[in-house]
């Protein structure tokens, strides 16, 4: 049986206010498990990493970056295009323009199902793509991290969580990836989802776990608490109609 909470978030605590029927309802990213019950618009996996974000697949995609920039002129819409030489041998790239006035580009080339074995780079660009300069981030005892993806804060577009699912670690940035900050996390992070407006706060989920634990986070992933299990889906609440702290849950209840 699944049912939906309406859950209001707290620094020093969880409060679960009424039952407000379906959350599918809402207009917001479903997260969590598929659903395939509820016809909800379709959303494609790049739309939750954050905004200008694109997943190039194929044999020589990640090795050759193609990229545009814009001419001087303002108000246009002549671009301007070129190619850089990255020399990776990934199948994949998740690449993200940080867009607002900034020159960065962050990219991570990867395999399209990544294993424990598998290999990812980290490509940061200053100059809106001219060049790249491979960034190298690890585990505690200097072993590479996999990286499975990043997600782009919606506040701010200098933040940005990478994610190792193969070693329960997270990786935050608050300075367009100059300096990192890597924490262990309780659970593998193969999603997480950014508040829409509070910088600060995160929620992280395992759609493999079998208890479906969900995550909560206030310091943008230091330190994580589970506030709800059995969970199916959440959603942040809808914007001009709810207050910022509520999320809706749904969960499956068994009798």
């Amino acid at each position: 049986t699944n049912m939906a909470k309406k859950v209001r978030l707290r620094e020093n605590g969880i409060f679960i206010a009424l039952f407000l029927g379906l959350c599918s309802l809402t207009d917001g990213l479903r997260y969590g498990s598929r659903s395939h019950t509820l016809h909800t618009h379709k959303i494609s996996e790049k739309d939750y990493m954050g905004k200008s974000v694109e997943i190039i697949n194929g044999e020589k995609s990640a090795g050759v970056l193609h990229h545009r920039a814009r001419r001087d002129a303002p108000h246009t819409d002549d671009w301007s295009y070129s190619a850089a030489e990255l020399n990776d041998s990934n199948y994949q790239m998740i690449i993200h323009w940080a867009g607002k006035d900034s020159d960065v580009i962050v990219a991570i080339t990867r395999d399209i199902l990544p294993t424990n074995s598998s290999n990812t780079s980290l490509y940061i660009s200053n100059n809106y793509g001219t060049t790249f300069t491979k960034k190298n981030l690890t585990l505690q005892d200097g072993t590479p991290a996999i990286l499975d993806r990043f997600y782009n804060s919606p506040v701010f577009n200098s933040h940005y969580i990478f994610t190792d699912v193969f070693h329960n670690m997270v990786f935050t940035t608050k300075n367009y990836v100059k300096t990192f900050y890597r924490y262990d996390v309780p659970f593998a992070p193969r999603q997480i989802a950014p508040h829409p407006k509070k910088r600060d706060i995160l929620l992280g989920y395992d759609d493999k776990d079998p208890q479906k634990k969900l995550y909560y986070s206030f310091n943008f992933g230091a330190t994580w608490r589970v506030i709800q299990t059995n969970v199916k889906s959440f959603y942040w609440g809808v914007d001009g109609v709810d207050e910022d702290d509520i999320l809706y849950v749904e969960r499956e209840e068994s009798h």
